[in-house]
């Protein structure tokens, strides 16, 4: 346990990024197996797709309940749509951004990581997810399948680390 703590202190690893839409579906998952496998230990027993996508479906009604919150003004509110960690196990800490059309993007990171770009980086994958959903012949209902934006999400995910 303590060379697990040891090493989500050393860095900034991403676990999974994910985009739910508005009816809280999944548009996009990208799961880093060699992180995943590394700090999550439920996902022996039940396959890492599986318990990633649990853990994300557990965390929804927080993410509703804070994007509520913030839309009304309850809390400080800057206008970005960033709910910052809204939802912590003893295992992974997840961040999410939401769009004004209530698009979720989700970045699911090791408990205790650090954390100094986290909302820089939501930032960056939305605007790239906005341009990938401009293509008019985009079926906004679909998964979001886009290899420009795939891409782009790699290349954050490589640079936070």
């Amino acid at each position: 346990m303590e060379e697990q703590k040891e090493r989500t202190r050393k860095g900034h690893k991403v676990i999974s990024v994910c985009v739910i839409s508005r009816q809280n579906v999944p548009k996009y998952m990208k799961i880093y197996e060699e992180n995943a496998s590394a700090y999550l230990s439920g996902c022996k027993d039940h396959g890492l797709s599986k318990y990633v996508e649990g853990l994300l479906f557990d965390s929804l009604d927080y993410m509703n309940m804070m994007d509520s919150v913030n839309k009304h003004g309850d809390v400080t509110n800057d206008g970005s749509g960033y709910l910052g960690c809204f939802y912590s196990t003893d295992e992974v800490d997840m961040f999410a951004v939401v769009s004004r059309t209530d698009l979720k993007v989700v970045l699911m990171m090791p408990t205790g990581a650090l954390y100094a770009r986290v909302k820089l980086v939501l930032s960056r994958i939305q605007t790239s997810l906005v341009e990938a959903m401009m293509n008019p012949f985009l079926d906004l209902e679909l998964p979001v399948r886009s290899g420009r934006f795939e891409s782009h999400v790699d290349t954050l995910v490589r640079n936070l680390e």
